[in-house]
């Protein structure tokens, strides 16, 4: 019976082969012909060395409080609240880790959804209570945005952080970063805290130019100035660079020159503000706090790429540190010294781990009291 498809013309046991079917047949008659092999799709995992703080440097003298601070891309603070595996771990966060202060980069909010935030995380940190401030993105909706929350409450003996003087600012490092929400600065009685979201170079490395010749020379600017009025200063964020080759998996590929956040022009650019110091002085005014104190250590990273599916095989990058000034790590007379910094990728709910600086501060006497 003729196929009632006029473009299928049936195949019988008269019909000659076709062309495909002579060299199907041709293919798997051959002997001498090896079957290729089925490519691997298997990754080799990097190994994380261990850091362990060295008990000596972490003991707090007799009128020495600890203080610790977090850093965490958190990659959009509303679907993060919206999950209650991630608030589970914000909850885990903040109570093992007894934060003083938590740092979010790229929140992604407007300004209309920051009470709707801080009704939310105030849920999920009873009975802890923390005092917020918010810079968000007024150039671009769902981009960029920062937050610094302090905790204030007095419940257990606790005993909040104190400032001085003007306790916050938002933006202030350059106009065209204000408008991305990217830095809220924290001023307390022992140190100052600039929490930041550095801007990526993108695909493309369209921001390149932007990222290393004007934000970063107008961040080491602004940096300049909180060192020269005499208070400890400490950065922490999403730096968005990989600074040495120990801070990525793959330096020996030729292809991560062009990739955002690992070109040489941002790593040598970091690399700059580590260097900077003043025409008298000797020694570089900030150190990269976790490098200082292991600087050895390699496979510690804070970012994996979730569409890669990297961070089961530990294929990441260090983009999220803290920088500090330098006396806090050698000067015991400035208030304030650093016990450890120390990544802390146990936690989930982000494509960023946490990173926590942890300090040593004495009492400072207040106007009032002197």
């Amino acid at each position: 019976m003729a196929s009632s498809n006029p473009s299928h013309t049936p195949f019988t046991a008269q019909s000659p082969p076709s062309k495909r079917q002579r060299q199907i047949n041709t293919k798997v008659a051959s002997p001498t012909e090896p079957i290729p092999k089925k490519q691997s799709t298997t990754r080799s995992s990097i190994p994380r060395d261990a850091t362990n703080p060295d008990p000596m440097r972490n003991a707090l003298g007799t009128q020495e409080r600890a203080v610790n601070i977090i850093s965490w891309n958190i990659a959009g603070l509303r679907g993060f609240l919206k999950k209650p595996e991630s608030t589970d771990e914000l909850r885990r966060l903040i109570v093992n880790e007894n934060v003083d202060i938590i740092a979010f980069q790229e929140t992604k909010l407007q300004e209309s959804h920051i009470n709707e935030c801080t009704l939310k995380l105030n849920e999920i940190l009873v009975p802890f209570k923390f005092d917020s401030k918010w810079a968000v993105s007024t150039t671009k909706k769902g981009y960029s945005g920062v937050a610094t929350l302090i905790r204030k409450d007095k419940s257990n003996g606790y005993v909040p952080l104190e400032s001085g003087g003007e306790k916050w600012r938002v933006g202030g490092i350059d106009g065209e970063s204000d408008g991305e929400g990217r830095s809220v600065v924290l001023n307390l009685d022992q140190f100052v805290f600039v929490n930041v979201y550095v801007p990526n170079s993108g695909e493309g490395l369209k921001r390149l130019e932007y990222r290393v010749n004007k934000y970063d020379e107008k961040l080491r600017v602004y940096m300049e100035k909180l060192k020269k009025n005499g208070k400890n200063v400490i950065l922490g964020g999403d730096l968005n660079v990989a600074h040495l080759d120990s801070d990525f998996f793959n330096p020996g590929e030729k292809r991560m020159e062009k990739q955002a956040g690992t070109t040489p022009q941002e790593r040598a650019s970091f690399g700059k503000l580590l260097q900077q110091c003043g025409e008298t002085e000797g020694k570089a005014w900030w150190v990269d706090a976790f490098r200082h104190l292991y600087p050895d250590a390699s496979g510690v990273y804070t970012y994996w790429s979730m569409r890669a599916g990297n961070r089961a095989y530990n294929r990441g990058l260090r983009l999220d540190y803290f920088v500090v000034s330098s006396e806090l790590l050698h000067d015991t007379e400035r208030g304030a010294r650093v016990l450890d910094c120390t990544v802390l990728d146990s936690y989930l709910g982000s494509d960023h781990a946490p990173v926590k600086l942890s300090l040593a501060i004495a009492p400072t006497p207040r106007a009032e009291e002197q």
